[in-house]
Order: C-alpha cells, then sequence, then structure tokens
C-alpha cells in the first residue's frame, strides 16, 4: 500500500516537471561540426602548453638549472606520445633530458664526483644515441671512471699508498681549476703547491701554474696603467690650491681629557710634599740625596715617595766628585724647593740640575747634554734579582745601594756599564730599575729581560719598500719659418732629425725659436740629452720645407710640426729581513767606473806634411767606482704593542746614471798662410779638434726617517710631485696678428714634465721558521702569502 502512493506522488512531481519546461529550453543535441571544433580548440590548447614548458625548460637550461630543465622536459615526455602527431614534442623533451643530463654530469665532473657524472652521461648517451659527442664523453668518463677504480691496471708495483695519493692529487687538481675560474689565484697556487709537494713531477701541475701566473700578470698590467693614469692625475691636480677650511662659528671644536703621565705626576709630588726641616752639614753629596730620599718617603701622603737617581761627573785626575759636599738649613719647604737648593748649594764639586723623567728624578751636572743616551725603566723579573744571592756582609750593604745593585744586574746579564755617562739604578722593594745608556745597549738589556721572563725567542721582520715613479715629457711644437737671400743663392734645406735654425742675410724670420727655446734645465733625461745632442728626436720636428727663387732673390719657408711624449717609469722593490734591533743592509746595485781626472790634450809641433792639423785629445786618468742601483739599511725595534714594530731608515736610496756632460771645447790653431813669407799675409783660424772633459751625472732618491708600522700594514713614507711647464709663443709684431696669414708668422711650442715619486713601506712579522706570526692579512692578502712556495724557485 505504501509503495502505491509512493508512485502516485512521483507521477504527479514529474508531470509538474514536464509542464514547468519550455520548448526552448529543452537539451537541444550536438552536432557533429561543434565536436569537431571541440576538439581542435583541446589539442590546440594543448599543443600550446607543450610549447610553453619546451620553451621554459630551454631557458632554465641555459640558465644554468639543469636539474629543473630536466623535470621540465620529462613533464613534456609524458605527455606525448612517439607514435602519435605529438612525436616530434616527444623527441625534442627527450633531447632535452639528454643535454640536461650532460650538463648534470660536467658539473659532477668539477665536483670530482667522477662516478656520478658518468652515470649522468650514460644516461645522456641512451637517451639521445645519434648525438655522437654525448656518446664518446660518455666513453671517456667512463674509462676515467675504469682508471681511478685501478689507475695502475693491476701494477704490482701500485701500493695502496700510492692510488691515494693518485686521488687526492686529482681532487686537488680538479679545486684548483674551480678556483682558477672564479678569480681565486692565490688559493688555486696553494692547491697545486700540494699537489707538487706530493708529487714533484707532475706536469699538469705545472702547467695549471704557468697559466696562473699569466692571468696575474694580466691583472698586473692593468693595475700598472691604472696606477699610472692616477699618478699623472695628481700632478694635474696639485696645480689646484687648496680652499679654504669652512669654520663654523656656532660649533666648538672637542677634545678629549689626556691622561697625566708618570712625568707629570712626579712633577706635582715635588711641589706638595712639603718637608718641615731639612738639616745638611757638610753632608756628602749622595748621603744628601739619599736622606732626601727617605724624607719624600716620610712626608708623601700616599707614603710612596719618589726615586732619585746621582749621576756625577767622571773622576779627573787629582778631583774626586764623591767628596762634594752640601750644606742647608730648611724648614716648611717643598721637596721642589729642596732639590733647588741642593744643587746650587754644592762644595768641592761641579753643580747639578734636576731632569724628570717617566719614573725617577735625575740629579745631572749642569754641564752634561746626553748626546746620544736614552733613559728606560724596566721591570725586573724576580728571579733575576734572586740569582745575585747574597753571601756576605758586605754584600748585604752593596745590595742596598741601588746604584751597585743595578750595575751588578747589568753586568749579570752582560750589558756594557763601562759606558761615559751611563747609569744605572735598581729598587730591591718595588723591583724596578731604571737604566741611562746607549740604544744599543737597551735593547740588550731589554732582551736579557725577556728571556729570563721566559718570553718566546726573539721575533724577526721582514721590509719591503716601494718606489714608485711616473714620469711623463710632452712635446708639441707649430713653427713656420721664412728666409730670404739678399742674392739669388737659394737657402739650403733643413737636415732631416736635426732642428732648424734659419739665418738671414737679407730677412727673415729666424727670432721663431720652436723647441730651441727651451731650457735644457727641464729636469729630465729628455732635457739632459739635449744637452750632450742636439740631434735628439725629443726636439727634432718633422720639417716640410719649400726652396726656391723669387724675383731674384732667393727664398726658403720650413714649416716644423712636432708632438712627442716619452714615458720613463721606475719601481724598486728592495726587501730583506732583520732581527729584533738588528740593522740589516741590502744593496742590488752595479758598480761602475767614471773618470775624474784627464790630461791635456797636445797639439803636435809638427804640423807640417802629411797627417798636419790633427790634435792629440785629452784621456781619463783618474777613475771612481760608483754603485749604481738601490740600497736599504734599516733597523726593527718591537714595542709594547704585539703587532707594532719601529723601523729607523738609515739609508734608503735608489740612485741611478744619466749620463755625460761634456765641459770640454773646441782647438783651435792659428797660423799665417800656407807659406812661410816676408809678406804680411792674413791670419788663418782652423779647428784642429775636440777636446771633452766628460762628468758624470747621477739621480738620487733617497729617505731617512723613522715610523711605527703594524703588521701586515702598507704606509707611504714620502713622495714627490712635480710638473714642469715650458711655453715658448713667438710671433713678427704687427704680422703674426693678421687672422689666418698671421700664423705664418708665429711659433708655439710648450713641454710639460710631469713627474710622480711615491714610497711605500710593507712590514711583517715573522718567526725564526720564516712563517708569518700573525698570517691573517685583510688589508693586503697578497703580500700575507709572502712565504709561500709562489715567491720561491721552488716547492719545499
Amino acid at each position: 500500500m505504501g509503495y502505491f502512493f509512493l508512485l502516485i506522488l512521483l507521477g504527479l512531481f514529474s508531470a509538474q516537471a514536464q509542464e514547468g519546461v519550455s520548448p526552448e529550453e529543452a537539451v537541444r543535441p550536438v552536432t557533429t561540426s561543434e565536436m569537431t571544433q571541440r576538439e581542435i580548440d583541446r589539442r590546440r590548447e594543448g599543443i600550446f602548453r607543450l610549447n610553453e614548458n619546451l620553451d621554459l625548460a630551454e631557458r632554465l637550461y641555459l640558465a644554468g638549472e639543469s636539474e629543473k630543465a630536466e623535470a621540465k622536459f620529462r613533464l613534456v615526455m609524458r605527455q606525448t606520445d612517439p607514435q602519435t602527431s605529438t612525436a616530434g614534442f616527444y623527441k625534442r623533451a627527450r633531447t632535452g633530458v639528454a643535454k640536461s643530463l650532460a650538463a648534470r654530469a660536467l658539473v659532477k665532473q668539477k665536483e670530482g664526483k667522477n662516478a656520478e657524472a658518468a652515470a649522468l652521461m650514460k644516461q645522456a648517451a641512451d637517451m639521445d644515441p645519434n648525438n655522437r659527442i654525448v656518446a664518446q664523453e660518455s666513453a671517456k668518463m667512463q674509462e676515467s671512471v675504469t682508471l681511478e677504480a685501478d689507475p695502475f691496471q693491476g701494477n704490482p708495483a701500485a701500493t695502496a699508498d700510492l692510488v691515494e695519493k693518485t686521488k687526492e692529487i686529482k681532487r686537488l687538481l680538479a679545486l684548483g681549476d674551480q678556483l682558477t675560474e672564479t678569480g681565486q689565484y692565490v688559493e688555486a697556487r696553494k692547491r697545486l703547491d700540494d699537489v707538487l709537494r706530493i708529487d714533484p713531477y707532475n706536469q699538469a701541475a705545472r702547467k695549471k701554474i704557468e697559466k696562473i701566473e699569466q692571468e696575474r700578470i694580466l691583472v698586473a698590467d692593468k693595475r700598472y696603467a691604472a696606477s699610472r693614469e692616477k699618478a699623472l692625475a695628481e700632478v694635474t691636480e696639485a696645480w689646484a690650491p687648496p680652499l679654504p677650511a669652512k669654520i663654523d662659528d656656532t660649533k666648538t671644536r672637542s677634545t678629549g681629557s689626556a691622561k697625566a703621565s708618570h712625568s707629570a705626576e712626579i712633577l706635582k709630588s715635588l711641589a706638595t710634599i712639603k718637608i718641615p726641616e731639612l738639616v745638611f752639614n757638610e753632608k756628602p753629596i749622595r748621603e744628601a740625596v739619599q736622606d732626601l730620599q727617605r724624607l719624600s718617603e716620610q712626608n708623601d701622603p700616599e707614603k710612596k715617595g719618589l726615586n732619585f737617581v746621582l749621576r756625577l761627573p767622571p773622576s779627573t785626575e787629582g778631583r774626586d766628585p764623591e767628596s762634594a759636599s752640601v750644606s742647608l738649613e730648611l724648614r716648611d719647604v717643598t721637596l721642589q724647593t729642596a732639590l733647588k737648593y741642593l744643587c746650587e748649594q754644592i762644595r768641592g764639586g761641579e753643580k747639578l740640575r734636576v731632569e724628570v723623567e717617566d719614573n725617577a728624578v735625575f740629579l745631572l751636572p749642569v754641564t752634561e747634554t746626553g748626546g746620544e743616551l736614552e733613559t728606560r725603566s724596566y721591570n725586573l723579573p724576580p728571579s733575576l734579582i734572586a740569582n745575585l744571592g747574597v753571601a756576605t756582609e758586605s754584600l748585604k750593604s752593596a745590595n742596598e745601594d741601588p746604584k751597585d745593585l743595578g750595575r751588578r744586574i747589568l753586568e749579570s746579564i752582560g750589558a756594557d756599564t763601562k759606558i761615559e755617562n751611563s747609569s744605572q739604578v735598581c729598587f730591591r722593594d718595588t723591583g724596578k730599575m731604571v737604566v741611562r745608556n746607549t740604544p744599543n745597549e737597551l735593547s740588550k738589556i731589554e732582551q736579557r729581560i725577556r728571556d729570563a721572563q721566559g718570553e718566546p725567542a726573539q721575533k724577526q721582520f721582514e721590509v719591503e719598500t716601494k718606489f714608485l715613479s711616473f714620469t711623463e715629457n710632452d712635446v708639441k711644437n707649430f713653427t713656420f719659418n721664412l728666409q730670404m737671400n739678399g742674392n739669388t743663392s737659394i737657402p739650403a734645406p733643413g737636415i732631416p732629425g736635426v732642428p732648424y735654425t734659419p739665418s738671414s742675410a737679407s730677412g727673415g724670420t729666424d727670432g721663431l725659436r720652436g723647441t730651441a727655446g727651451f731650457s735644457p734645465g727641464g729636469g729630465s733625461l729628455t732635457a739632459l740629452q739635449n744637452l750632450l745632442d742636439s740631434t735628439y728626436p725629443q726636439y727634432a720636428s718633422n720639417q716640410v720645407g719649400v726652396n726656391a727663387s723669387v724675383f731674384g732673390r732667393g727664398f726658403a719657408a720650413m714649416l716644423q710640426l712636432l708632438q712627442n711624449a716619452i714615458g720613463k717609469d721606475l719601481v724598486a722593490a728592495p726587501r730583506v729581513t732583520l732581527a729584533d734591533g738588528k740593522q740589516s743592509k741590502i744593496v742590488i746595485s752595479r758598480r761602475m767606473y767614471y773618470p775624474t781626472s784627464y790630461t791635456a790634450p797636445q797639439i803636435p809641433q809638427n804640423d807640417s806634411g802629411t797627417g798636419a792639423g790633427f790634435v792629440l785629445p785629452s784621456n781619463p786618468t783618474g777613475f771612481e767606482p760608483r754603485d749604481i742601483g738601490t740600497t736599504l739599511e734599516v733597523k726593527g725595534e718591537s714595542t709594547a704593542i704585539p703587532r707594532a714594530v719601529d723601523l729607523d731608515f738609515t739609508n734608503l736610496l735608489v740612485e741611478d746614471f744619466e749620463g755625460f756632460i761634456d765641459y770640454g771645447s773646441q782647438i783651435s790653431s792659428v797660423t799665417a798662410g800656407p807659406w812661410a813669407t816676408p809678406v804680411p799675409v792674413a791670419l788663418e783660424t782652423i779647428n784642429v779638434g775636440q777636446a771633452p772633459y766628460l762628468v758624470p751625472i747621477f739621480s738620487r732618491k733617497s729617505l731617512q726617517t723613522r715610523v711605527r708600522l703594524l703588521d701586515g700594514e702598507t704606509v707611504g713614507m714620502g713622495g714627490l710631485i712635480s710638473d714642469s711647464v715650458q711655453m715658448v709663443d713667438d710671433k713678427v709684431p704687427m704680422l703674426g696678428d693678421i687672422p689666418m696669414l698671421g700664423r705664418f708668422f708665429r711659433s708655439e711650442a710648450s713641454q710639460k714634465i710631469k713627474s710622480n715619486l711615491v714610497i711605500f713601506c710593507t712590514l711583517r712579522i715573522v718567526n725564526t721558521d720564516g712563517t708569518l706570526v700573525f698570517p691573517n692579512d685583510d688589508v693586503n692578502p697578497e703580500y700575507a702569502q709572502g712565504n709561500s712556495a709562489e715567491m720561491m724557485p721552488s716547492v719545499p
């Protein structure tokens, strides 16, 4: 019964639904043409997607993203079928997968993963069997992997150690190639040096090193050109005067507070410590100074007192400085006032003066200037004083004398205590010693104290100096000369290579000098050569001339044109290694001998017949040797700062030979004619010959200075910028001012000599084995490798 009612309800609803649908809304059947068009659109969209994926894969491959490109190519292969109309897309995608695999294989090979590279290249060859290049590369890689697994092919002489070394060499060579490609030449050279340490006969490493050095030479040439342009630009900029500083009145310069030095503290103590009563009655001067030191401790609020050092003048015959005495009676005075009266009231000896140092107050003779002596203070290790020992009462009393104690300590460490005006005092309680001596002895004392404290071995310093000199000489000449004779003779033309000097008997523009107007003291090699040889090409202009006879008169016109540039660059870089506190000298030169004296020229008395009219020239008789080259003499001393070194350049010299200047002259002979006759004849002067007197000319570039440098630091120690300009502007009055035509009556010449000299110094602190103490050098990484194998002829 229930099913019956359900069927009735379904029938009623379906009838109502059919009544509500209009005929227009009824489902229209799809025609064949419409179905065909829809299929065409779908296929077109599929082809567009395939092309889009292939283009994206190609772009990824060209960008080096081989793995992503391979994924896109494989996606296209899955979406296509080689047996249908999409076979072209399938073939293109398969080729793309092959070349992506080949690219990945090459990357793996550079990383040294030869086995993975061979597997990838094998897949690429299988994907594209028609590509002979991929097949050949796959065969090579397979052979390489086989050789790597067994590089000696069962040779019984190949040990396991040899096989491991071969693998390491291949890895280092591959790493060296990668570093070279990225421009890391220093690191690449290190890896190749490691190869040569394993196998000194490895030809591949030698060839790669040669390639790296060639690349570094190209880079160095570019840096040289840039440095030269920069140096010459600085010469030009030097003409501009510096602008005045702009001062803002509303702002004030703030300075930090400086800490008072020990000398200032001692002066303050001298002015503040007061002595209630001081009575000396014919008291020896040394005992008086000791009492004054005791009173300074008693009356010092901090109970520290001051250190006093007494140095008397040396003993002379019949006079003992120790016998001098002093008589004083003072009350409620400062220590400074007491010292003043004590130095003035000395009897039986030379008066004293007060000198305040960082750690002590010195009482010195008024006539002593100190000379080359220096004063330094040292904190002594307890073992150095304890090793002296105390055996007798006499030694105990001696130990109480600071001067004797200081002398015994210095003698025990081998220092010279007998130098004139030297002194030394040591205070046992504080362990402080004050020494006044020569710098060499002070350095020796400092080294001995370091040894007693168990400090590391003496340091060594590697010092390199560089002379960089750039010179440029530019000459320009535009001169037009006219010459006219009073007769019909045509003036002689100019001689090629010789500056034209017109001489006019009737008229001409011989006053237009051109390069002949330059002063020879231009300060360059070319100017010096012009003194020696007037035909030097720097001043010999190109000449265009016309000679003719015009209206019965000889006429000549000469146009001189020249634009000449000569450059001279110099790089001298001596390097020397020296020990701490020692002086080293290096000389790189040629010894040449130069004449200093000549014999007088002689004219033979027999001046008739064959061979008459000659002169015996002067000949050099004395010579002087001279070293031409580079000299470096430097001394280095360590400081309290571990990375700082004091360098004293006593002689830093670059000397060069520039040429000779001839101070000789022509020798003339005056004769009365060819025949001896009583008839008066005109005298005749004949130039017999040249009497040379050559004097050498040298150029010197030297420097003497004392600087403090940090390890790995390069500083400029000096330099010179010079710019010499000579200009010649000659013209014929009025005629030279005529437009256009006046150019024929004018001479313009200029010479500019630019020179820039810079002196640099670089310091490295090295150990006794030659290694760097501070190897990390971010400022100058190339110099930090100064002790590596690349600076040596062979690999250690």
